[in-house]
């Protein structure tokens, strides 16, 4: 059985290093699987919705706050205006 403990983990964890995950988990509840746990909270570091780095024989956990950048706006806006200029042809064609 796989749950979804995102939305607590995203909680718990801010934009300050935290402990561990063992931390995470005892925020969260004891009575919550630990595996389920470990498991979301490495799903999102792949998602990059966590950032972790590893002191001595720790590793710790901060949310990734960071906005898009620039570069990834401006192409957005570049395809958005290409969309409008086709759509709006198409209208014209009709």
């Amino acid at each position: 059985m796989i749950t979804n403990y995102d939305k607590e983990i995203m909680g718990v964890i801010g934009s300050e290093w935290c402990e561990s995950k063992t931390w995470v988990w005892k925020k969260i509840g004891v009575n919550v699987n630990k595996k389920h746990i470990f498991d979301n909270i490495d799903n999102l570091v792949s998602k990059e919705y966590l950032e972790e780095r590893k002191i001595k024989n720790k590793t710790q956990y901060r949310r990734n706050d960071k906005g898009d950048s620039e570069l990834g706006f401006l192409s957005l806006m570049e395809l958005n205006k290409d969309n409008q200029k086709y759509e709006l042809d198409e209208i014209k064609r009709l």
